[in-house]
């Protein structure tokens, strides 16, 4: 029997570590079943639309002795169908390509799309995994959802790759069980995070912050080694500033701390828990990997 992975693990130059836990079929079928809903929702509010209109021209083509309705009715048809296949298409293909690896659905049960080696998901991947859907749907074709071979291929493959996922190279990954771990990274935090005296604070920063603000304070830490003392004065003096304004910890606090400190003890919050006196990966928007790599 072929070992089945659980998790993928990426690194990356700097040495923050991601590990990431595969998402299983349920959760996978569950959001592609809520994307498939919205989806045929959106066509039902239009063919109703379209029926209104035909009905109209039927009456109007009994009304005047010119039947509009059996003119346009073929056509209506064959275009309605092929705008029902490009939208469902295009559905996936947007909000994957623009909510980086995420739809409606995949949001709700917190699993989302990356590159098998942890890269910026790339636009011929998402188009890529998308137009083999029709592949994936075989035999039934035209069942959109069905995927009764791309189930059976999930199913056998070791990371839960459909025929999609393979022919981008792609993975879909549990975000809420996934994380990260700096500990090889250069970025040491010896002294007390005092910041953690304020859990409600460090919540809220948590949720305030977006992972490309993560990212540049990581990287101001990353980088501080090679920089003037002047321009790394002003670099932490900066972005202090800034997390400041986002959430405001007690002044006399942020008076003890040098501004390259207090973001030591941002990033520190940012990408760590706290239990007790250990210290876990906190799993994070891994929307930051594609900042990183």
């Amino acid at each position: 029997m072929r070992k089945r992975y659980v998790y993928q693990y990426i690194q990356t130059p700097e040495g923050v570590r991601f590990s990431f836990q595969l998402a299983g079929p349920v959760k996978r079928m569950m959001a592609m079943f809520l994307d498939l809903l919205i989806s045929l929702a959106v066509i039902g509010i239009v063919l109703s639309a379209i029926a209104f209109v035909i009905i109209i021209l039927g009456i109007a083509g009994l009304i005047t002795g010119f039947n509009l309705f059996l003119l346009i009715f073929e056509s209506v048809l064959t275009s309605t169908l092929i705008a029902i296949y490009v939208w469902i298409h295009a559905y996936f293909i947007v909000l994957e390509w623009y909510w980086h690896g995420q739809t409606i659905g995949k949001k709700a049960f917190g699993i989302k799309v990356v590159d098998i080696q942890g890269y910026p998901l790339r636009f011929s991947q998402v188009f890529m995994r998308n137009i083999l859907r029709i592949v994936d749907n075989a035999p039934i074709l035209m069942m959109a959802g069905s995927y009764f071979l791309g189930g059976i291929v999930m199913l056998c493959s070791r990371r839960y790759q459909r025929l999609g996922d393979m022919g981008a190279g792609t993975i879909v990954i549990d975000v809420n069980k996934s994380a990260v771990d700096y500990s090889n990274s250069g970025i040491k935090n010896e002294r007390y995070n005092s910041l953690f005296e304020f859990p409600h604070l460090v919540a809220r920063l948590r949720q305030e912050t977006d992972a490309r603000e993560a990212n540049i304070a990581m990287q101001a830490l990353l980088r501080a080694p090679d920089l003037e003392t002047k321009a790394s004065w002003d670099l932490f003096e900066e972005l202090s500033l800034h997390f400041q304004e986002k959430v405001k910890f007690p002044d006399d606090l942020i008076q003890d701390l040098s501004a390259e400190q207090f973001i030591r003890n941002i990033v520190d919050v940012l990408y760590s828990t706290k239990v007790g006196n250990q210290k876990i990966a906190q799993t994070l928007d891994l929307d930051l990997l594609e900042e990183k790599v």
